[in-house]
This record gives C-alpha cells, sequence and structure tokens, in this order.
C-alpha cells in the first residue's frame, strides 16, 4: 500500500504551516538541518528559538510526527533519536504531487482548466543573437506583435527578415528555399556563434 505523504492541506497557510501544525513544522525545520536529533536535541532548539514549551510536549509532538510516518525513530544507547524520512527537497516535491493528484483526481476537468489559467512560464531570454523570419503574407496586423515579443526573448537584439509565404508555408519551397539562402548569405558575413537561426510564427 503506497504510503502518503499529506495528512492535511491547509491552502491559507505559508510554506510547512500548510501541511503541519506550527509546532510540527518547526520541529521539522530543526530536524532537516540537523539531519538527526533527540528529543532534548529539538526541545533546546526550541527554547533557543523563543519557544516556551515543556520536554514531555516536545517529545509528543516528535512521536505523532513518527506516526505520520514523516519522522523515523531509531534507539540509539539510552535515548532515541529521530530523522526524517525523506530529505526537504524529496517531501516537497513529494507532497506538492500529492495534492495536485488529489485535485486532478477529485475534481476532474475544473481543476485542470484553472491550473491551465493559473499557469505562468518561465521564460529565459536567449543570451545571443536572433535571426528571425516571418511570414510576409499572413495579416500585416500582426506583424508589429510578432515582431515585439522578440525583444524579451533574445538578450542582444535580433534582425527581422519578411519572406514570402504564410506560417504554414514557411517550410515548404520555394519559401524553404529562400530562407535557407537568406541564411547561407548571412552567416558567411559574420561568424556562426552569433546567431541563433529562428523560424517563428507571426501570430502568438
Amino acid at each position: 500500500m503506497k504510503r502518503h505523504i499529506v495528512s492535511v492541506f491547509k491552502p491559507h497557510g505559508q510554506g510547512l504551516a500548510q501541511l503541519f501544525g506550527s509546532l510540527e513544522a518547526d520541529i521539522m525545520t530543526l530536524i532537516w538541518e540537523r539531519q538527526e536529533a533527540s528529543a532534548r536535541d529539538i526541545f533546546e532548539g526550541l527554547r533557543d528559538q523563543g519557544q516556551r514549551l515543556s520536554y514531555g510536549a516536545t517529545k509528543t509532538v516528535l512521536d505523532r510526527l513518527v506516526k505520520k510516518q514523516v519522522l523515523v525513530r531509531t534507539l540509539n544507547g539510552n535515548q532515541y533519536t529521530y530523522r526524517a524520512r525523506l530529505d526537504r527537497e524529496e517531501f516537497t516535491n513529494s507532497a506538492i504531487s500529492e495534492i495536485l493528484n488529489g485535485l486532478f483526481n477529485g475534481f476532474g476537468a475544473p481543476a485542470y482548466a484553472r491550473a491551465l489559467v493559473a499557469y505562468e512560464p518561465v521564460i529565459r531570454p536567449y543570451p545571443g543573437r536572433a535571426l528571425v523570419y516571418l511570414a510576409g503574407d499572413d495579416s500585416p496586423a500582426k506583424l508589429p506583435r510578432a515582431v515585439g515579443m522578440w525583444r524579451t526573448l533574445v538578450g542582444q537584439g535580433y534582425e527581422v527578415t519578411i519572406v514570402p509565404g504564410t506560417h504554414g508555408t514557411l517550410l515548404q519551397d520555394p519559401s524553404a528555399s529562400h530562407i535557407a539562402s537568406l541564411m547561407e548569405a548571412t552567416l558567411r558575413k559574420r561568424p556562426s556563434s552569433m546567431f541563433a537561426a529562428v523560424k517563428t510564427r507571426s501570430e502568438s
């Protein structure tokens, strides 16, 4: 049977407080920082942070995290030590996957639709310079927008060439042959390392 990472999810909390009680979150942070610690170590760590609680309360929360299968308890000599089953990155990734899968499985299409609306891709501009070929036979009104978007995509500027054809025919002859001859002529004049040859569509 698959072991679940998330036992509770509080969407209005912050960070680990979305998955744990506030004291549990503080304890997990200390465990991940120290990798392994005794109840006494955690108790003193919490006291150093200004928390006023008893040793017994600390041990109760640690044992609760063991029951949740978030921590592993091992007897070393005459005392127990605690460590996390997963490191912080592994736990975070597993928790996120579990929460998302639960939403998608539980709510279906509305959850997928909301995820698509909220998605914001991370755009990393190309650090060099680009050659941009745009289809001249597409709507002229779209050309300024198609050209303008390259300002955020290319770090060292770009050169725009309008070629015959539509977006759907740019990779077919005669448009493809025309683009190839333009690229060859340009690259003969300049070092190839200065450019990224780019075929783009003239509509977004």
